[in-house]
């Protein structure tokens, strides 16, 4: 319990922290249980994700082009991995990381048996997050009307599908993929077999629909500009009548 303390106090240090890269920065807590020491190798500037695996844990520096790594078990950031520009989400495939570089519209594969880019994956446009199911992975991108689908296993893209206009979040239900889009009020929705818009799709929900999170069958999407979030059945597509009203803004 108190490692796992720990690593939360780590993460929540590395976010809220910025560094010089002439000095070494050490962050202690009066327990000798939990001293965390950080002799960053770049400069700490606008931490955006943090991803754990094998020991170690990997956030990504947006600023300088780099995700670190840190090892969990002495709390000390012993890599930088250089990727593309503007590195902001990362999702894990086995082995294998996945590093979204919202400047320069591509993906950097890190093997984190090596903490070693493997593959770069080009793109249309800029991808802002990502989800996998089985071996495919769906990208989506902030200010363009698309999703790129990849193949994790051969590392490549194989095709892109039109959603509406800025997609915000993207989640998966029942075989399909559903994707808020911030501009036009509306969810898209993608049958995963075909890579198409189902029947029902577009749903129309409020205003400026951002994060999605599916509990069962339920998908829920926050309104960030009408402050309500909106249930859809993902068996059938269809809206509750009944919203719930929220506070200000909510966008997580």
């Amino acid at each position: 319990m108190v490692r796992k303390i720990c690593y939360i106090l780590l993460i929540v240090l590395v976010l809220v922290a910025s560094y010089s890269p002439n000095k070494k920065n050490v962050i202690e807590r009066a327990s000798a249980d939990c001293s965390l020491s950080l002799n960053p190798i770049l400069p700490f500037d606008n931490l955006i994700d943090v991803v754990t695996t094998g020991g170690k844990i990997y956030t990504t520096s947006q600023e300088n082009g780099f995700v670190f790594v840190i090892d969990a078990s002495t709390n000390e950031v012993v890599d930088s991995v250089s990727v593309g520009t503007g590195p902001r989400k990362m999702t894990l495939y086995g082995t294998d990381l996945y590093v979204l570089n919202t400047g320069d519209n591509s993906i950097s594969v890190i093997d984190t048996t090596t903490d070693v880019v493997t593959d770069t994956i080009a793109l249309s446009f800029s991808p802002t997050d990502v989800v996998i199911s089985g071996t495919t992975g769906y990208v989506i991108h902030g200010y363009a009307s698309n999703i790129s689908v990849i193949d994790l296993a051969a590392k490549t893209l194989t095709t892109e599908i039109t959603v509406g206009t800025w997609p915000s979040r993207i989640a998966i239900a029942n075989g399909k993929l559903y994707v808020s889009n911030y501009n036009d009020g509306t969810v898209s929705i993608i049958d995963q077999d075909t890579n198409l818009p189902t029947a029902e799709s577009p749903l129309f929900v409020g205003y400026q629909p951002q994060a999605l999170a599916v509990v069962g069958d339920k998908v829920y999407v926050a309104g960030y500009g009408d402050s309500t979030i909106y249930i859809i059945d993902s068996l059938t597509d269809t809206i509750d009548p009944t919203p719930l009203y929220v506070g200000t803004n909510p966008s997580q």
